[in-house]
């Protein structure tokens, strides 16, 4: 863990200085209250970089001091970083840790959609292989416009970030379109494996998004407590020729996206 974020006072500005950098002016004459300021200002500098994953956070009393606002106003602020998972307190009454800024995820993303996002961000994004199988389509068979009875390759991974789990993902494709899937590495990516060694162009998706509550086994899973909202995704995958090549359902934690949709007029 790094040491905790030194600050230090300009006498022309009272503004938080940590490694260097000066931390947003709060506007008293702002609509927007003082807390929700500060926690904006501190969420900045988390997905800026300037405070690092494992950073310690500076005292409220000194938070306090360089934004010129009362501890109360600080520790509402905090209460909601740790809230959405920016902040954690690794023992009780310990100093507050920077836990990691939320990954900002473009929804129309086809290819690489989980790592290439993450890796431009700063993130260590890696799968680990939690199982493989050839398996009956069964409650696929529609998604991939195949029988019930069709064998598919079934996949299941976990997506990790600096080794902490932020998504479970679980691939099926049919064995029509990659025989023998299950004979190669599927801790890369399955859509780099299906281009390179059978050929496949991927050209178009249809996804849907939704959020609940989390289930016993995901939260096992996903390291989350009791409560916690998930977000899935699920996606089904074509080729050029119009053919589902594979459905992917995925689990992630909530607390560690946000995603990204760019929009134009028609």
């Amino acid at each position: 863990m790094s040491a905790t974020a030194e600050l230090r006072t300009d006498e022309a500005s009272p503004e938080i200085v940590a490694d260097g950098y000066c931390a947003k002016r709060l506007d008293g004459c702002s609509p927007v209250p003082l807390y929700h300021q500060v926690y904006s200002a501190l969420l900045d500098e988390i997905r800026d970089g300037r405070l690092r994953r494992g950073d310690i956070l500076p005292t409220e009393a000194e938070l306090g001091a360089h934004f010129q606002v009362s501890r109360i106003t600080i520790r509402q602020a905090l209460a909601d970083l740790i809230r959405d998972g920016h902040l954690v307190r690794e023992r009780p009454r310990g100093p507050l840790v920077i836990k990691s800024a939320p990954i900002e995820q473009r929804l129309a993303r086809l290819t690489s959609f989980f790592i290439a996002d993450a890796l431009a961000q700063g993130h260590s994004p890696q799968y680990r292989l939690l199982g493989a199988a050839c398996t009956d389509a069964e409650g696929q068979a529609s998604a991939l416009g195949i029988d019930k009875g069709d064998a598919v390759t079934r996949i299941d991974r976990i997506l990790l970030d600096a080794d902490e789990p932020i998504a479970t993902l679980t691939s099926y494709v049919p064995e029509r379109c990659c025989p023998g899937l299950l004979d190669h590495d599927l801790t890369g990516s399955l859509v780099t494996l299906m281009e390179t060694h059978y050929g496949l162009r991927l050209t178009e998706a249809t996804q849907w998004l939704s959020a609940r509550l989390a289930t016993v086994s995901e939260r096992t899973s996903l390291a989350l407590e009791s409560r916690a909202a998930v977000v899935v995704i699920k996606r089904v995958t074509r080729g050029h020729d119009g053919q589902p090549i594979e459905f992917l359902e995925c689990v992630l934690r909530a607390d560690r996206y946000e995603f990204v949709m760019e929009l134009s007029q028609e």
